[in-house]
Protein backbone atom coordinates (compact mmCIF):
# COMPACT_ATOMS: atom_id res chain seq x y z
CA UNK A 1 0.00 0.00 0.00
CA UNK A 2 1.19 3.11 -0.93
CA UNK A 3 0.46 6.82 -1.64
CA UNK A 4 -2.94 6.98 0.11
CA UNK A 5 -4.62 10.32 0.73
CA UNK A 6 -7.85 10.20 2.51
CA UNK A 7 -9.67 13.01 3.54
CA UNK A 8 -13.19 12.51 5.49
CA UNK A 9 -15.25 15.78 6.72
CA UNK A 10 -17.03 16.11 9.83
CA UNK A 11 -20.56 14.21 9.51
CA UNK A 12 -19.70 12.38 6.02
CA UNK A 13 -19.79 8.67 5.39
CA UNK A 14 -17.62 6.93 3.73
CA UNK A 15 -16.60 3.17 2.18
CA UNK A 16 -13.24 1.78 1.86
CA UNK A 17 -13.86 -0.76 -0.45
CA UNK A 18 -11.15 -2.99 -2.60
CA UNK A 19 -10.03 -6.53 -3.31
CA UNK A 20 -9.10 -8.78 -0.13
CA UNK A 21 -5.59 -8.00 0.80
CA UNK A 22 -5.23 -4.19 -0.43
CA UNK A 23 -4.72 -2.59 2.86
CA UNK A 24 -8.41 -1.73 3.90
CA UNK A 25 -8.17 -3.17 7.90
CA UNK A 26 -4.54 -2.17 7.46
CA UNK A 27 -5.63 1.90 6.75
CA UNK A 28 -8.85 1.38 9.49
CA UNK A 29 -6.24 0.29 11.84
CA UNK A 30 -4.00 3.44 11.72
CA UNK A 31 -7.53 5.57 11.95
CA UNK A 32 -8.00 3.97 14.93
CA UNK A 33 -4.60 4.11 16.35
CA UNK A 34 -3.92 0.09 16.38
CA UNK A 35 -0.96 0.65 14.03
CA UNK A 36 1.21 3.42 12.58
CA UNK A 37 2.16 3.66 8.91
CA UNK A 38 5.90 3.05 7.97
CA UNK A 39 6.11 6.55 6.31
CA UNK A 40 3.73 9.72 6.40
CA UNK A 41 0.89 10.63 9.08
CA UNK A 42 -2.49 9.67 9.85
CA UNK A 43 -4.34 12.56 11.10
CA UNK A 44 -7.47 13.20 13.21
CA UNK A 45 -8.52 17.38 13.75
CA UNK A 46 -5.50 18.27 12.54
CA UNK A 47 -3.85 15.93 15.15
CA UNK A 48 -1.41 13.01 14.57
CA UNK A 49 -2.94 9.32 15.56
CA UNK A 50 -0.60 7.81 17.88
CA UNK A 51 -2.42 5.49 19.82
CA UNK A 52 -6.04 4.17 20.23
CA UNK A 53 -8.97 7.03 21.57
CA UNK A 54 -12.42 7.52 22.64
CA UNK A 55 -13.22 9.62 19.79
CA UNK A 56 -12.03 6.25 17.56
CA UNK A 57 -12.67 2.94 17.37
CA UNK A 58 -13.09 -0.19 15.09
CA UNK A 59 -15.62 -2.44 15.31
CA UNK A 60 -14.02 -5.92 14.45
CA UNK A 61 -15.73 -8.41 11.56
CA UNK A 62 -15.49 -10.94 14.23
CA UNK A 63 -17.43 -11.13 17.70
CA UNK A 64 -14.92 -11.60 20.30
CA UNK A 65 -17.29 -12.26 23.22
CA UNK A 66 -16.72 -14.60 25.93
CA UNK A 67 -19.61 -16.99 25.12
CA UNK A 68 -19.99 -17.70 29.03
CA UNK A 69 -20.05 -14.29 30.17
CA UNK A 70 -23.37 -11.80 30.13
CA UNK A 71 -23.45 -8.86 28.07
CA UNK A 72 -22.43 -7.09 31.83
CA UNK A 73 -19.76 -9.18 32.33
CA UNK A 74 -18.08 -8.99 28.72
CA UNK A 75 -18.61 -5.29 28.86
CA UNK A 76 -16.78 -5.04 32.13
CA UNK A 77 -13.95 -7.69 31.54
CA UNK A 78 -11.36 -4.69 31.35
CA UNK A 79 -12.63 -3.10 33.96
CA UNK A 80 -11.95 -6.11 36.05
CA UNK A 81 -8.70 -6.64 34.96
CA UNK A 82 -7.94 -3.02 35.87
CA UNK A 83 -9.12 -4.11 39.58
CA UNK A 84 -12.06 -1.16 38.96
CA UNK A 85 -14.47 -1.86 41.75
CA UNK A 86 -17.78 -3.76 41.44
CA UNK A 87 -20.18 -0.74 42.50
CA UNK A 88 -18.13 1.62 39.99
CA UNK A 89 -17.37 -1.18 37.06
CA UNK A 90 -21.68 -1.57 37.44
CA UNK A 91 -22.05 1.88 37.12
CA UNK A 92 -20.07 2.56 34.13
CA UNK A 93 -21.26 -0.83 32.41
CA UNK A 94 -25.06 0.72 32.48
CA UNK A 95 -23.98 4.19 31.44
CA UNK A 96 -22.38 2.90 28.29
CA UNK A 97 -25.22 0.13 27.52
CA UNK A 98 -27.72 2.64 27.89
CA UNK A 99 -25.61 4.74 25.44
CA UNK A 100 -25.33 2.48 22.80
CA UNK A 101 -29.02 0.82 23.31
CA UNK A 102 -28.40 -2.41 24.81
CA UNK A 103 -29.67 -1.21 28.33
CA UNK A 104 -31.80 -4.03 29.29
CA UNK A 105 -29.66 -6.66 28.11
CA UNK A 106 -27.47 -6.79 31.01
CA UNK A 107 -28.05 -10.37 31.84
CA UNK A 108 -27.61 -11.69 28.16
CA UNK A 109 -25.59 -13.85 27.21
CA UNK A 110 -23.95 -13.25 23.32
CA UNK A 111 -26.01 -16.42 22.01
CA UNK A 112 -28.97 -14.46 22.96
CA UNK A 113 -28.19 -11.30 21.04
CA UNK A 114 -28.63 -10.20 17.41
CA UNK A 115 -25.33 -10.41 15.28
CA UNK A 116 -25.55 -6.51 15.45
CA UNK A 117 -26.27 -6.26 19.21
CA UNK A 118 -23.01 -8.52 19.37
CA UNK A 119 -20.90 -5.86 17.12
CA UNK A 120 -22.16 -2.82 19.89
CA UNK A 121 -20.92 -5.12 22.48
CA UNK A 122 -17.79 -5.33 21.03
CA UNK A 123 -17.91 -1.08 20.32
CA UNK A 124 -18.40 -0.30 23.85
Amino acid sequence: MEDINLTIQKGEFAAIVGPSGCGKSTILRMIAGLETPDTGEVLAEQEIIQRPSPDRMMIFQEHALYPWLTVEENVGFGLELKSVSKSERKTRVESVLKKVGLDGFQSYYPSQLSGGMRQLGLAV
